[in-house]
């Protein structure tokens, strides 16, 4: 029997969402493997993987010795995987039932390296209620590595301001499938998360520079379970990222250059966020990292040559208080995001709300 799809799951503490994810999983139409990368668990989640293995042949469960992250968990799947793609998924998501059978018969249309779909954004109460709206839309084709370099590789390191992040190609490494004799082949694998942050991004790239082919469709087959309540808010040291942004940035066309720097530019930002949510970290000690983040080479480099009046007014006013070193403003104007996006998060929260429930009493008037 040929295995269609290597389906990849590192897994830590999820005793309370990976039997959810394994039962969205095994009732793909493919021929499928799922290989459960258990890292180090101090939960049940090793007894839980244990006991869907006896019940399901095509699971494989490797467990780690020591807790080593999911970026290198991923690597000892892929050196474990035998089908002719590879997908991975996160333990606490979900994914349609259609969504790997549909994205196979994307890739079997032309024999593409990659097929991509995008994800939906579900609240954690609401993942018993979800389903794909559409199927297969909105397809789109790249069939040269000179096609994929030109149109979608700049969309992959970031965006120009107003432009839509809703219309970027999702940096998720879930959202996709790869052909599995290019990842082996090239010895792609993913960075450690502890030593460079937006390891699926670093992937993708390498995955774009060694492609002919790319199919992708705009159905949410993806479900991203956001559960605040399971979330931890620690910093992430966004500095070897950005280093590696501008070094890839060298020598390109001004189109992919001025969106890495703004990629580099909104890092300061996010590393605010994170350092105000991080409650190991004491408040001088925010101030100190933030002010040495802002003097790093890779920033500098951005703050001297990007043309800061077109961001949106948030950011230009962050990026005043970074050049002039107003550290406690900066992270003012970071306590002021959070809040702003607190709000969004509750009209959308309300929105998704209103729209299931509307489609559940139309379903329900026309039974």
């Amino acid at each position: 029997m040929t295995i269609e799809i290597s389906v990849i799951i590192p897994a830590y503490n999820a005793e309370k969402t990976i039997g959810r994810c394994l039962d969205s999983v095994l009732c793909q139409t493919p021929e499928i493997e799922i290989i459960v990368v258990d890292d180090c668990s101090n939960d049940r989640t090793f007894d839980i993987c244990k006991e869907y293995q006896s019940r399901h042949s095509n699971i494989t469960l490797i467990h780690n010795e020591k807790n080593i992250g999911q970026g290198l968990s991923r690597n000892k799947g892929i050196e474990a995987a035998s089908g002719e793609y590879l997908a991975f998924i996160d333990s606490d998501d979900t994914i349609s039932q259609y969504m790997y059978g549909d994205m196979l018969s994307l890739a079997y249309r032309g024999g593409y390296d990659v097929v991509r779909c995008r994800f939906k954004r579900i609240y954690g109460f609401m993942a018993s209620r979800i389903e794909v709206s559409k199927r297969l839309n909105n397809i789109e084709e790249f069939h040269t590595s000179k096609e994929i370099y030109e149109r979608l590789l700049p969309q992959f390191v970031g965006f120009l301001p107003g432009q839509s992040m809703e219309k970027r190609p999702p940096w998720s490494a879930c959202t996709y499938l790869y052909k599995s004799a290019i990842v082996k082949d090239k010895n792609i694998r993913f960075a450690s998360e502890r030593v460079l942050y937006s390891e699926d991004m670093f992937f993708n790239l390498d995955i774009l520079n060694n492609i002919e082919t790319y199919i992708s469709t705009d159905a949410e087959y993806y479900f991203y379970i956001d559960n605040p309540s399971s979330t931890v808010h620690k910093y992430n040291d966004p500095l070897a990222r950005c280093q590696k942004l501008v070094s890839f940035a060298e020598g390109k066309n001004q189109d992919i250059i001025k969106r890495v720097y703004l990629s580099v530019l909104n890092s300061l930002p996010e590393a605010a966020t994170q350092l105000i949510y991080d409650s190991s970290i004491p408040w001088g000690e925010k101030k100190r990292i933030l002010k040495q983040l802002r003097n790093e080479p890779p920033f500098v480099t951005c703050f001297a040559t990007y043309p800061i009046h077109e961001l949106q007014f948030y950011l230009r006013a962050f990026f005043v208080c970074a050049k002039y070193n107003f550290v406690t403003a900066e992270l003012l104007c970071a306590y002021i995001n959070i809040f702003r996006m607190w709000i969004i998060k509750q009209f959308r929260w309300r929105r998704d709300i209103a729209h299931l429930n509307k489609a559940q009493r139309r379903e329900k008037n026309e039974r």
